[in-house]
């Protein structure tokens, strides 16, 4: 009997666990947050003063990635992090875990590295537009590069 009632644990364990890196990737994709978004897509990221650019992609056969690209007075500073979660908490919006792998600053390494993870929330917009949350939100508009 209690072999039984284990067996059935470690198959229910197995069974609901959390969806993996395809999972991930189609609750990115059904959210439209595949692709590239920019506070300002118009800025060139080689030579701007200030942005801010999110790019999330799908490798095949890998997590999904998040890379943030910021320019804050003419210093580019990159985070590259992999999407742990995508979790939809309304129509609306979705909710990313993600862990940082790896960036730079203008080229150098980042000043402390840090493998954190960490979260964010997306809030889909009027026409096509998402917003960042946070204090303050972050518009955001997709890029076409």
């Amino acid at each position: 009997m209690v072999m039984r009632l284990a067996l059935c644990l470690v198959v229910a364990a197995i069974l609901t666990r959390p969806a993996g890196a395809a999972g991930v990737a189609a609750a990115l994709e059904q959210f439209g947050l595949i692709g590239n978004w920019a506070d300002d897509c118009s800025k060139n990221q080689d030579n701007a003063r200030q942005g801010f650019r999110i790019i999330i992609a799908e490798p095949p056969a890998a997590e999904p990635t998040y890379t943030t690209i910021n320019i804050d007075n003419g210093v580019k500073t990159t985070i590259r992090s992999l999407v742990l979660t995508a979790v939809p908490l309304s129509p609306r919006s979705l909710r990313l875990r993600m862990r940082i792998v790896g960036g730079d600053v203008d080229g150098g390494p980042l000043p402390s590295p840090t493998t954190n993870t960490f979260e964010q929330t997306f809030e889909r917009g009027a026409g096509g537009t998402m917003q960042m949350a946070g204090n303050p939100p972050v518009l955001l508009q997709r890029c076409r590069d």
